[in-house]
């Protein structure tokens, strides 16, 4: 699986496959461009019936610095409204 710009995806013979988040002077900090591949990619494999298990992993020694909000302000959905909660009793036996 090629075509990205923000992760690489490998599969071995084994059925193994590997994303592996290739944004290492940004930490792997995610932006759009990196939630569309990575949601792409697990469309892809997950499609795929050769594909045993998935890992998940990063270049260099961050994982990922979590989120960045440029660019992704115009991706976001709204929230749906927040449901009142509910109160249970509780009655100790």
């Amino acid at each position: 699986m090629s075509g990205f710009s923000t992760i690489r995806v490998a599969t071995d013979a084994q059925g193994i496959a590997t994303v592996t988040l290739d944004r290492p002077q940004k930490h792997h900090a995610m932006n759009a461009t990196m939630m569309a591949e990575l949601t792409g990619a697990a469309m892809t494999l997950g499609k795929d019936p050769a594909v045993r298990a998935v890992i998940l992993a990063a270049e260099g020694p961050t994982f990922c610095a979590g989120g960045i909000s440029t660019g992704c302000a115009n991706s976001r959905r709204p929230m749906p409204p927040a449901r009142p909660r509910r109160r249970r009793a509780f009655s100790p036996c």
